[in-house]
């Protein structure tokens, strides 16, 4: 359930501001609240502006997705108040479309070729099968393929005791551990002290960013190839987008902290394995060089990205990204045409505890 009607439901009876429980005069019970949520997704469900995530391992995108546009286009920008005798006494304006919110750890996209022979898509990225979208963000994101954790975060329960209402934060944390630096002490000597061997970074999807995106698809393009080909275009679009992002979002953190340049001897010294470098060039295409049709930078191996202008160097394994598995995907009508704004949400959290394990090359 979203934060914010949670936060709505929770102080609309009177309270008592500075403790933040429920005035004595005005109880507002655990079935009080039971109420008001039942209530507030009867409601939602109804304007067609929340759905619930099923969590259903088979739940399709692609079927998801042309679900929402068929109720979409029928979508009208207004709702009308009816008195008692069925009198019509005003009109709301409404969000004229609806949504559909995916659930990244259990939501599936089949193949990427619509069921007949007239239409057929081809993506420069691998080809999406029956897999749920947290694996194909995985097999289509190249600092995934170069190492780097995709963590998909669990959606975490609100406290709340009787009538007491708790704010808290509640971060994960994804640690890299490395080995403990032993020396030897000579007889009578101390045991000088030691940094922790370990790095760590907070995974607090309150503090993440929300990103998005939004195209039209007009009524002519719809009928041009047919409606649920182009909702089936769009499905994997969004999942080839899902991974793209993760590559902008962790290499625009590894360079926010403006690594270095690299050199094999900075390597060695920060006690890395050969066997860990991984090298994405960007599209200054820094440092590149093409070997018996292989691509490396500096003798490691390398993959073209778009996601950064620098070419980075590291050591991938050592950081992630943290999704949050909710995707919103929303459909508005915004004409008698027919004529679709399609948007989409996902919140995610670049990770790097150790940002001396990367370098650029000029």
């Amino acid at each position: 359930m979203p934060k914010n009607l949670i936060g709505k439901l929770r102080t609309a009876p009177p309270v008592d501001s500075t403790m933040g429980i429920d005035d004595d005069d005005n109880p507002f019970t655990d079935a009080d609240y039971a109420r008001l949520v039942v209530e507030a997704y009867e409601h939602a469900r109804r304007a067609n502006a929340y759905t619930p995530p099923s969590g259903d391992p088979d739940v399709d995108m692609v079927t998801e997705i042309r679900g929402l546009y068929q109720g979409s286009k029928h979508g009208v920008g207004f709702q009308e108040h009816v008195a008692a005798g069925g009198e019509v006494t005003g009109i709301v304006k409404r969000f004229a479309g609806s949504m559909r919110t995916l659930d990244i750890r259990s939501t599936r996209i089949a193949s990427q070729q619509p069921n007949d022979d007239f239409v057929f898509h081809a993506t420069a990225r691998a080809p999406v099968e029956t897999n749920r979208l947290s694996a194909n963000i995985i097999v289509n994101s190249l600092v995934s393929q170069a190492g780097a954790r995709i963590i998909i975060t669990e959606d975490r329960p609100s406290p709340m005791v009787g009538d007491i209402i708790a704010y808290y934060s509640d971060a994960g944390v994804f640690r890299l551990v490395e080995a403990a630096s032993f020396a030897h002490i000579p007889d009578g000597d101390e045991v000088a002290e030691s940094a922790h061997p370990f790095f760590n970074s907070l995974i607090s999807m309150g503090d993440s960013f929300a990103y998005a995106f939004r195209t039209k698809v007009t009524r002519k393009q719809l009928r041009d190839v047919g409606g649920n080909s182009t909702m089936d275009a769009l499905s994997s679009a969004i999942t080839l987008g899902l991974a793209n992002l993760a590559d902008r979002v962790l290499l625009a953190e590894i360079l926010r902290n403006t690594p270095g340049e690299y050199s094999v001897a900075k390597a060695a010294s920060r006690g890395l394995r050969f066997h860990e470098l991984n090298a994405l060039v960007g599209t200054a295409g820094s440092g590149a060089v093409v070997e018996n049709g292989k691509l490396n930078v500096s003798g490691i191996r390398a993959e073209l990205t778009s996601a950064s202008t620098d070419t980075v160097i590291g050591a991938f394994n050592r950081c992630a990204v943290a999704i949050y598995p909710i995707v919103q995907v929303m459909m508005e009508r915004t004409n008698l045409n027919g004529d679709m704004l399609v948007t989409s949400w996902v919140n995610m959290v670049p990770l790097v505890p150790d940002p001396s394990a990367f370098w650029t090359v000029s």
